[in-house]
């Protein structure tokens, strides 16, 4: 809906301003479209293709190399961090793909959830814990985060946008590698400092 308002200020100019209202219902009506085209979309052309399949393979294998490799003696720190590298992942990956709208993705594992889980809830999470877990010391922990963030940003994500998986709208890998790297240097601070 469109309003047109009269504005008077006190220098005595007077000018008309156009406001652009939209309702809840409007808002409403245009997110339950977004949502029944998204499902329609994701049931015709992402559930059961080989992409869907490489997303549920790396939500689960992922899971069960971490649980082989877990030193059970250091769980609450490994997993804190884990945990953190998830929240962090989530939270900028809806940044990304909703408000700012640098990247987006073509293939989902569920048709609900907008990011990518088996990225931000599984590989980025269990990569950072394994790099924490065998990289103790800040030296060696340097050296494992420049490996992951150049093999998170220049292969991984170059992968699943061969894929068709990721698309790039306004970003680059490149600003991939220092938000991996820097990621995994604030929460090992964050973790070592709870601890």
């Amino acid at each position: 809906m469109y309003y047109l308002l009269k504005i008077r200020d006190r220098s005595n100019y007077g000018g008309i301003l156009l406001v652009i209202y939209t309702s809840y219902i409007e808002v409403f009506d245009a997110a339950k479209n977004f949502r029944d085209l998204s499902y329609e979309h994701w049931i015709s052309s992402e559930l059961f293709t080989f992409d869907w399949w490489f997303l549920l393979i790396i939500s689960i294998i992922p899971w069960v190399i971490w649980w082989k490799l877990f030193d059970k003696n250091r769980k609450t720190t490994i997993i804190m961090f884990g945990l953190f590298i998830a929240l962090f992942s989530v939270t900028f990956e809806y940044i990304g793909e909703h408000i700012a709208l640098w990247w987006g993705y073509k293939t989902r594992l569920f048709p609900v959830l907008t990011f990518i889980v088996p990225f931000d809830l599984t590989f980025l999470p269990v990569v950072f814990m394994l790099v924490y877990q065998f990289f103790n010391n800040w030296r060696s922990f340097l050296k494992g985060m420049l490996m992951l963030s150049f093999g998170g940003a220049f292969i991984f994500e170059p992968l699943l946008h061969w894929m068709d998986i990721y698309i790039l709208y306004t970003w680059k890998y490149i600003y991939s590698m220092p938000i991996y790297f820097f990621m995994g240097l604030f929460f090992k601070w964050l973790v070592e400092k709870i601890n």
